[in-house]
């Protein structure tokens, strides 16, 4: 039986993509983020932390940083990229997991950079949405992005039901995706944060666009 978070056909596909996929430096724009609205050192959760460039970053930054994903051959090359540093670990979140594997109220800040519409469904972003309200601790900051109507994941993609399109991504894989369609979308979804701003940035090339929605939100708890 799946959990809330983990699809077993999306571990398929992120395995493989992670076999593939090589970044040598961190998101241009999880460094503009992490600036300007973490602005300062803390215990941070890399939810989807990928290869770990983004959790390195964190680190040579002075954060202390948990990431987590829900492939193997991903913490692998976490643990390759960041056996030279100290003040992090990393987890793989199993479909058989029922919740995500840390305590209430122990991070400052929260990153979730292009990996929430993978979940396929608002039940179980909601219910991760409400995992990330509880490890993070009262006025903690929270970072999000999540693909948009404009992106090729909706413009370019099949509409299964309700927000969910079916679309090809770059590596030939078929992906179901969530699809955020306007900020009252969001904020509908994300009600049990407050909202302190909703951006977005925008790339197209190589044939793809990937119009993203950035959510910056505090927990108000």
């Amino acid at each position: 039986m799946e959990n809330n978070f983990v699809d077993q056909e999306v571990v398929a596909i992120n395995t493989k993509l992670h076999a593939v996929r090589h970044r040598a430096a961190p998101s241009e724009n999880v460094v503009r983020l992490v600036k300007w609205f973490f602005k300062e050192p803390g215990h941070v959760l890399d939810y989807g932390c990928g290869d770990g460039s983004n959790m390195e970053f964190l680190l040579n930054q002075g954060y202390t940083v948990e990431g987590i994903d829900i492939t193997d051959n991903a913490i692998e090359r976490v643990q390759n990229r960041l056996r030279v540093h100290s003040g992090w670990t990393a987890k793989v979140l199993k479909p058989a997991d029922e919740k995500l594997p840390y305590g209430d109220n122990v991070f400052d800040f929260i990153l979730c950079n292009q990996v929430i519409y993978y979940l396929g469904s608002e039940e179980r972003i909601s219910r991760l949405l409400n995992e990330f309200q509880r490890v993070l601790r009262g006025g903690g900051k929270l970072v999000i992005t999540a693909l948009s109507r404009f992106s090729d994941a909706c413009t370019k993609g099949r509409r299964v039901e309700g927000n969910v399109y079916e679309w090809n991504m770059p590596i030939g894989e078929k992906i179901k995706s969530y699809i955020f369609m306007d900020e009252n979308h969001i904020r509908k979804v994300m009600n049990m944060f407050k909202i302190s701003e909703i951006g977005f940035f925008d790339n197209c090339y190589c044939g793809v666009r990937g119009h993203h929605w950035v959510i910056l939100a505090e927990n108000a708890k």
